[in-house]
């Protein structure tokens, strides 16, 4: 399938972001192989999540948008939401074009 955006810069773009993450402390995973349920016994111990499946990996390049989901340490919606705001800003930061309605329950969506 003929993609019309570059999704190899994007990744890249994304790559930056997650190890920018990192550096603050996130446990921030890509193409991870399991689901929220599982990213939840998986991660570390209070410790905030950050991650994309290895499906939405694939899926970006024929969908165009590939979703970043979140999970704050002590699971508190507060926390989650200034997490999400958290991950949005280091997104745009390394110029993805970015949307997230700013509830804890939903993803951050990078659009290419």
């Amino acid at each position: 399938m003929k993609t019309l955006f570059d999704t190899a810069t994007t990744f890249k773009k994304v790559r930056s972001a997650f190890q920018a993450l990192r550096r603050e402390g996130v446990n921030a995973r890509m193409n991870f192989g399991c689901c929220q349920e599982c990213a939840l016994t998986l991660a570390p111990f209070f410790t905030s999540t950050v991650y994309f499946h290895q499906e939405d990996g694939r899926n970006f390049p024929g969908s165009g948008v590939l979703f970043i989901r979140f999970l704050s340490g002590d699971g508190d919606r507060n926390s989650t939401r200034a997490l999400g705001d958290q991950v949005r800003i280091i997104l745009k930061l390394q110029g993805l074009e970015v949307e997230w309605s700013g509830r804890p329950d939903q993803p951050v969506m990078v659009m290419a």
